[in-house]
């Protein structure tokens, strides 16, 4: 009789499901429960896995950001892809970013990211 498995125990059957399930955004307690272990334990083991899948999910949001951006149109789904990424990736995503470099003997640069408005009035002369 196979040995039955060992969900404290990860293989690459469990991370790959938990990788899948964080990038359909399911939340760590039902990946637990799918599992059948308590949360604490899915966090020790399996919090990887999980932060793996939901950074794939985050990159798949991102791509489809620009490319509903690039089109131009269906303006409520790329405001929606802005609120995900906004909450979700707070540190990339703000109204307005700015970061200075400075290297020896080259000029100072200014980099300023566009504001959801200014984002928009681009889209608009573009049409």
């Amino acid at each position: 009789m196979p040995k039955p498995r060992n969900p404290k125990h990860p293989n690459d059957l469990d991370r790959g499901r938990v990788q899948a399930w964080a990038q359909k955004c399911m939340s760590q307690a039902r990946c637990a429960k799918e599992l059948g272990i308590a949360v604490n334990t899915f966090k020790k083991h399996y919090k990887e896995d999980y932060n793996l899948g939901h950074e794939d999910l985050l990159d798949n949001v991102e791509a489809s950001l620009f490319h509903e951006a690039i089109k131009g149109r269906g303006s409520s789904r790329v405001r929606a892809c802005e609120i995900i990424l906004k909450t979700q990736r707070a540190d990339k995503w703000k109204e307005k970013q700015e970061a200075t470099v400075n290297i020896k003997d080259v000029p100072t640069v200014q980099f300023v990211v566009p504001t959801s408005e200014e984002m928009q009035k681009i889209r608009d002369g573009a049409e």
